[in-house]
């Protein structure tokens, strides 16, 4: 198989450190090698330069990405592990982690604000991701190309001309490029008419129609330090909006404005829905069935959300048909609704109700279902909360001892609390706090502390989700509900 790019590695990587182990990022790449199933020359295959091998170039970005991001910290040299924050990522993960998905976290944002792209600049491989300066602000990456010579890459391995906003959802699909601007298609187009003018035949790049442009063929034109890179940025052409949106969208959240857009109020078949998204750029999938990728996703979160007894919003019309929940008919559909919240609300006050061994059981039960094995509960002192000590497994593979503390308090978790706990962990041990109530922010801080051990956090809201999705302190009622068909002709 082809060596997938940095974007296609970074869940993977993730994963690998899910057990909240220190790691030897040099194990990490021959692990991923194998998960890729890369044949002896697709492992010796280097880059340019002859340096480095390629794939591992590309693993060594994928680090630097979620460094950059907080969701894997480096406390020594060739070694990692994963933080809080990365492991909130993987208690519900995306289908791929890409730059666009990455923006969401503002110390990435700020890492890539100044819009430089990424090149195959080398990474060593027991090197660290660059570190932020004293003042917060991340140091530019190192021989970062230019807009143009992420356009040039893509045009360069593309069999066929392309549109400027091909080219533009190419380089950000690649990692090449990053942007928040409106109309990244247009700032490209922009950048290359600019090139083409100033350079004349001199230049890389060559207009075949409007916006559309290929590589000059046997190019001879200098490395990629001019083609007009000291020329101002134009302001960007009139684009259609539609056609410059960027793949950054999960399927569910692209599905929604689709519905919205197109579906008049009424159902739409995922078939279309796909067909929408694809076409507007809102998503991007390297899968042969992006369709049934759709209709997937769209199915699981109706039926996560109606198992925490939520609304979701979508409804599925059997035969492919999906529609957004907040056209339907008011009525029934609203009354469940509100029904489940009374519910929920109730069950989360019969929490403080129950008496100290009944709530051990409770929490023993939902460890349980989530995962944990080996639980042994034990009531703490003084505090009307538990202690437990356990092994959470995942897939029969990852295995992490946890040390859990359960407080059924009404006043909010403060960062002593986190702080306690964490001092109280064992060899390989992580922290888990469960409250029923809240956490204040310094313990949200305290415990998302890049230089210290993670210890995750579960606040009311969360655990009576759990417990709900568990069947765990209620039951579900189910009732026949027949509507008026079609008349038979």
């Amino acid at each position: 198989m082809p060596i997938p790019d940095f974007q296609n590695l970074m869940l993977p990587l993730l994963h690998l450190a899910a057990d909240g182990a220190d790691h030897r990022f040099r194990d990490a790449i021959e692990a991923l090698a194998r998960q890729c199933a890369l044949t002896d020359a697709e492992r010796a295959e280097l880059l340019p330069s002859g340096k480095q091998a390629r794939f591992d170039n590309k693993v060594g970005w994928a680090r630097t990405h979620l460094g950059k991001a907080l969701l894997l910290e480096s406390l020594r040299r060739g070694w990692f592990r994963i933080t809080a924050r990365g492991q909130e990522l993987l208690a519900d993960p995306p289908e791929r982690i890409t730059v666009a998905y990455l923006l969401r976290y503002p110390e990435y944002a700020a890492f890539r604000s100044t819009e430089q792209t990424v090149d195959e600049t080398e990474v060593a491989p027991d090197s660290d991701p660059v570190a932020p300066t004293s003042s917060g602000a991340t140091p530019p990456t190192r021989n970062a190309s230019t807009v143009l010579d992420a356009a040039y890459t893509v045009l360069s391995t593309a069999e066929t001309p392309l549109h400027s906003n091909e080219i533009a959802q190419r380089m950000i699909a690649q990692g090449l490029w990053a942007t928040q601007g409106k109309t990244p298609g247009a700032t490209v187009d922009s950048r290359i008419a600019v090139a083409i003018k100033a350079n004349g035949d001199a230049s890389r790049f060559r207009r075949v129609g409007r916006s559309m442009f290929t590589v000059q063929p046997n190019n001879t034109a200098p490395a990629p330090t001019s083609d007009a890179r000291a020329q101002p940025e134009p302001p960007p052409a009139p684009a259609n909006p539609a056609n410059n949106r960027i793949a950054s969208l999960s399927f569910t959240d692209a599905a929604e404005q689709v519905l919205q857009r197109f579906g008049n109020r009424q159902p739409m078949h995922y078939q279309a829905i796909t067909r929408h998204a694809l076409d507007l750029g809102l998503i991007a999938t390297d899968g042969q069935t992006p369709a049934a990728s759709m209709y997937s996703v769209i199915l699981t979160e109706i039926d996560r959300t109606l198992k925490r007894g939520e609304q979701p919003r979508f409804t599925k019309h059997g035969r492919g048909m999906v529609n957004l929940a907040v056209w339907e008919p008011v009525g029934l559909p609203a009354e469940i609704e509100q029904h489940n919240r009374n519910v929920r609300r109730q069950l989360h006050e019969r929490l403080y109700t129950l008496s100290p061994s009944d709530f051990e059981s409770l929490i023993g039960q939902l460890l349980v279902k989530i995962g944990f094995e080996h639980v042994s509960v034990t009531a703490a002192s003084g505090d009307g909360g538990i202690d437990v000590r356990s092994t959470l497994v995942v897939g029969d593979v990852i295995r992490t001892r946890m040390a859990v503390q359960v407080k059924r308090w009404k006043r909010n978790v403060q960062a002593p609390v986190v702080q306690q706990v964490r001092g109280s962990l064992g060899a390989h041990e992580q922290g888990l706090i469960i409250t029923t109530s809240d956490f204040s922010k310094g313990a949200r801080d305290e415990a998302a502390r890049p230089d210290a051990t993670p210890v995750a956090l579960m606040n009311g809201d969360q655990l009576v989700t759990l417990l709900i999705e568990h069947d765990i302190g209620v039951r579900r009622a189910s009732y026949d509900l027949i509507e008026l068909g079609e008349a038979e002709e």
